[in-house]
């Protein structure tokens, strides 16, 4: 194909598809403004997606997926593969005790993590939501509303792991600071969207907490249930 020698449009370049990837998902002003409010006024960031303004905050759904994607990276970057955990189980002394149901249960959820990392990654969000509209129901928020606060409390505690990640595997303390951050955080953001005393909302963070408990036995037991089929 010949190339017109001054073309009526602006060539094709990275940058144009990487600004036009951006510009649809409204990340390119919005990733920056939306983390700051995220981390210095939750409540306000929530309050002006869900009732005011949605055209400054980056949309909570493409958010996620992209730093869910960025996660994705950066456990496979670092994280031992499933051969290698499945090896250093077999190796351990008491690998023998083990049955092999619970082995197999092992081996299809690695293996579901290693081609699902997306999905198995942010399985908890829906659990967590509805936890969430049960605990605060009396604020009257709809489910989809809890949906939103929940995906962008979840993308904060998602920079927090891409940011530790990969300092945690070489310095251990890391991934303790790592847990108190993206707890605390869940907590601040609770105490702060919600409008509640701090006891309060520990006691009702304990509640979600026992809730998403039970949604992953659930989920295990789904794995337990692939086993047992032939």
């Amino acid at each position: 194909m010949q190339i017109p020698e001054r073309p009526n449009i602006e060539r094709i370049s990275f940058r144009s598809i990487l600004d036009d990837l951006l510009g649809i998902l409204n990340l390119e002003r919005g990733i920056p403004y939306t983390i700051r409010r995220l981390i210095t006024d939750p409540q306000g960031a929530v309050r002006e997606y869900l009732f005011e303004d949605r055209r400054r905050m980056a949309k909570p759904l493409p958010l996620l997926v992209l730093l869910v994607a960025l996660a994705a990276y950066v456990s496979f970057r670092f994280l031992p593969i499933e051969g290698d955990v499945l090896e250093q189980v077999r190796l351990s002394p008491n690998s023998a005790s083990i049955p092999p149901l619970i082995m197999r249960t092992l081996e299809l959820y690695l293996r579901a993590i290693q081609q699902y990392f997306n999905l198995t990654y942010m399985s908890t969000i829906p659990f967590q939501a509805l936890a969430t509209w049960l605990m605060y129901r009396h604020l009257r928020l709809h489910y989809m509303e809890h949906l939103v606060i929940n995906v962008y409390i979840f993308c904060i505690q998602t920079i927090i792991y891409v940011l530790a990640m990969p300092l945690s595997i070489k310095f251990a303390p890391i991934a303790f600071l790592q847990a108190i951050l993206s707890i605390g955080y869940f907590l601040y953001a609770l105490h702060r969207i919600f409008g509640m005393g701090w006891i309060e909302t520990i006691a009702r963070a304990v509640g979600i907490w026992v809730m998403l408990q039970v949604a992953q036995v659930f989920i295990l037991l789904g794995f337990l249930i692939a086993a047992l089929m032939p």
